[in-house]
């Protein structure tokens, strides 16, 4: 009795099948897939040198480029702008529902002179 096959229309690759026989034998599977994992691990290898490669050149150039953000600076007499308390009010409705308010917002400290003040 023979295993029934496609036929050679239907298969997209036939010679990448014909590679291995129809009953292969132990040592031929092993070989098979030793092979294709081999074929994998270049790949794979590949893929993460070339990341290495573009993170390297990202490394180089990226400091030259970056700016660093300064931080906003709070009103002097303690109270926050209208677009903050907006937005915290919007965040509490949004996680914690309509039944609870903001009572007071108070801006955090900007530098540690100020955070050592309280």
């Amino acid at each position: 009795m023979t295993a029934p096959t496609l036929p050679m229309n239907l298969i997209p690759a036939p010679n990448l099948i014909a590679a291995l026989p129809e009953f292969p034998t132990l040592r031929e599977s092993l070989a098979f897939q030793t092979i294709g994992l081999i074929v994998v691990f270049i790949a794979l290898c590949s893929i993460w040198v070339l990341l290495e490669i573009i993170g390297l050149y990202f490394r180089r150039n990226g400091n030259q480029t970056a700016a660093t953000p300064t931080p906003a600076k709070a009103p002097s007499d303690g109270t926050a702008d209208p677009a903050t308390i907006i937005l915290v009010a919007a965040a509490v409705h949004a996680s914690l529902g309509a039944g609870h308010r903001v009572h007071a917002i108070t801006p955090a400290a900007s530098s540690a002179d100020e955070s050592g003040k309280r």
